[in-house]
């Protein structure tokens, strides 16, 4: 008997489950996404320019691991799915890239591929292969790369994908075989017909002309089939222009690109000193030419080839470490390098290139002002972002010539400077910037009381202590909140004297409470006796100061574990002040653990 519940009823155990729809995915899941992509993106883009252990692609791809990771704890995998030119999350696009010899879901999708999934345990090393088999695979031809071939042999744990067998496919669509039966599998024989025989009677053989009546070889009819299956299968004239000119695209290798590999293979290949000079005078000439074309990223490229070149030759050949020197310092010239600025100033976007400010960073100290003009060229806090980084990175190549550009001229771009100091923590940093804080005018003092800040050193806390009697409050205010504490005799002398100071007692009081707790790190005699002295019975002048800085005095001595604040505590316990009385007792019954008792 038939089933009551249809062919769809859920007792059917021939039918399969149904596919619930996509989830709308959250704003903030689709951004995380979006950002793992982009960090994928450049890391992808670095390794074009670098090897993988250099630190522009290390930085990319610990920072895409950790966004990963951070993705993971929340959702059980990131399951993207792959386009032409694009991923997408749960519908959305997530990552486009129409540009195939750029994109990473094309490198993917020609093979295949239809989707890509990381889930939750992804390490360090299995990502690093990743990257690797998809830069490597980029490098080659398309008939010669297989990134879906080359990541299932890797037999991820924790990066799994779908795909389609292209080849196969193909072998389905266009080469269809026609059916031929096996001669054994026929039933050999012959049939006799008598004369008279009643099944022959009145049948003729139909005109040789009658196809409706004459009927059809079998093997005809299977290679006929064939030929609609190939027919119906095949790509239209349009497909194939547009597949011939993706694989064309795909393929063609930028000429100054093949140069320069040119140009390298050479150089590597010298044997003499004549040669690898010769050489790399050539190299210099083609530098200068591409930069001129405002290809920064192959500039960069090869600067940096020539920049490892350099620590190889340390060692092994220090005679051929002038001529690579001398390339380098050759784009130095204040001729070429006013072309750059005009042609970058005229085109901001190649400003904000990271590839463009790698090539100022290998420049050296002389791309320095190219940095300051660019950026009050045309202010973006982009760029200015971008500058700090470049400032921090070449403080630690060259400080001295870097430091030099805080006096050149006080902008915004000097506030990159003063930042990249202050996180650089170079010897010559505290030197450098408490000169600065010797003028008082200086614009950024601020900034570089913060700079200040950042470094441990007993001298950073001298330069910064030496403004706390500035007449500026914001000043004042700046250099309390900055102050690293360091258990010197000789700053706890110095701010002593600041707050003996009869100026003292006319501070807001977010200073005094930064003053007295500051003195109360030492947790000393003398300075738990100093505290003391401002716990009194207020008079009539002053009196609201006196009480407020009496209430300050008690919650430093509170915190303060020697004994010698807590007998200052039990003798002002003793005065008329009621609420000054009722302070001490709460501090020091928070010591004892007893309760405050009630007057």
């Amino acid at each position: 008997m038939p089933s009551d519940k249809g062919p769809l009823s859920n007792s059917d155990p021939n039918r399969d489950e149904p596919i619930s729809p996509v989830s709308l995915p959250d704003p903030k899941e689709l951004k995380a996404v979006q950002t793992i992509l982009s960090f994928t993106e450049k890391t992808f883009n670095q390794l074009k320019i670098f090897p993988f252990r250099h630190d522009n692609v290390l930085n990319f791809f610990r920072r895409t691991h950790s966004e990963i990771t951070a993705f993971l704890r929340n959702h059980p995998q990131i399951d993207l799915e792959i386009k032409e030119t694009a991923f997408t999350y749960k519908d959305e696009i997530v990552l486009s890239e129409p540009d195939i010899k750029k994109s990473i879901p094309f490198l993917l999708f020609k093979d295949g591929m239809q989707s890509l999934v990381f889930s939750i345990g992804l390490q360090e090393k299995e990502l690093e292969d990743f990257f690797l088999i998809l830069h490597e695979c980029s490098q080659l031809p398309p008939e010669e790369s297989d990134t879906v071939y080359s990541i299932w042999e890797k037999n991820f744990a924790h990066i799994h994908h779908t795909a389609t067998d292209l080849m196969l496919l193909m072998r389905v669509k266009s080469e269809v075989q026609p059916y031929e039966p096996d001669p054994a599998d026929m039933f050999m024989g012959s049939v006799n017909w008598e004369e008279g025989d009643g099944s022959q009677e009145g049948k003729k053989d139909p005109p040789p002309g009658d196809l409706d009546h004459q009927e059809e070889n079998p093997e005809n009819k299977l290679q006929r089939e064939s030929e609609q299956l190939t027919k119906k299968s095949a790509l239209s004239k349009e497909e194939q222009s547009t597949l011939q000119r993706m694989i064309l695209a795909s393929r063609k290798i930028n000429p100054d690109d093949e140069l320069t590999a040119l140009y390298l293979e050479i150089l590597y290949m010298a044997e003499n000193e004549e040669g690898f000079t010769t050489s790399i005078n050539s190299i210099a000439e083609h530098l200068r030419s591409i930069i001129k074309k405002n290809d920064f990223a192959g500039a960069a490229y090869l600067v940096g080839s020539i920049r490892e070149m350099e620590h190889e030759y340390i060692h092994q050949n220090p005679a051929r470490l002038p001529p690579l020197q001398g390339c380098i310092k050759s784009l130095s010239d204040p001729l070429f390098l006013d072309h750059v600025r005009k042609t970058v100033t005229s085109d901001p976007v190649s400003a904000q290139n990271d590839e463009f400010l790698l090539l100022l960073n290998f420049l050296g100290p002389a791309s320095f002002s190219l940095i300051r003009d660019l950026y009050n060229a045309k202010k973006s806090d982009a760029f200015y972002l971008k500058a700090y980084h470049f400032f921090l990175k070449a403080l630690q190549s060259d400080p001295s010539s870097l430091l030099m550009q805080l006096s050149i001229g006080e902008d915004d771009i000097s506030r990159a400077v003063i930042t990249a100091l202050g996180d650089s923590r170079l010897p010559k940093t505290v030197e450098t910037l408490s000169c600065l804080l010797r003028n008082k005018n200086y614009i950024y003092l601020e900034d570089v009381i913060h700079a200040l800040g950042k470094i441990d050193h007993v001298d950073a806390v001298r330069a910064i202590l030496s403004l706390i009697g500035d007449s500026r409050p914001n000043i004042r205010f700046a250099a309390l909140k900055n102050i690293v504490f360091h258990n010197s005799p000789s700053l706890q002398k110095d701010l002593e004297a600041h707050i003996r100071y009869p100026g003292f007692q006319t501070r807001s009081p977010k200073e005094k409470i930064l003053l007295l707790r500051l003195l109360g790190k030492f947790n000393n005699e003398r300075a738990s006796t100093l505290i003391g002295r401002f716990i009194r019975k207020p008079g009539w002048i002053h009196r609201k100061k006196n009480l407020e800085l009496a209430l300050i005095s008690i919650s430093v001595l509170e915190k303060m574990t020697i004994p010698v604040a807590k007998r200052e505590l039990e003798r002002k316990r003793k005065l008329k002040n009621n609420k000054i009385r009722r302070a001490c007792r709460k501090a020091t019954a928070a010591e004892t653990g007893q309760p405050v008792l009630k007057d």
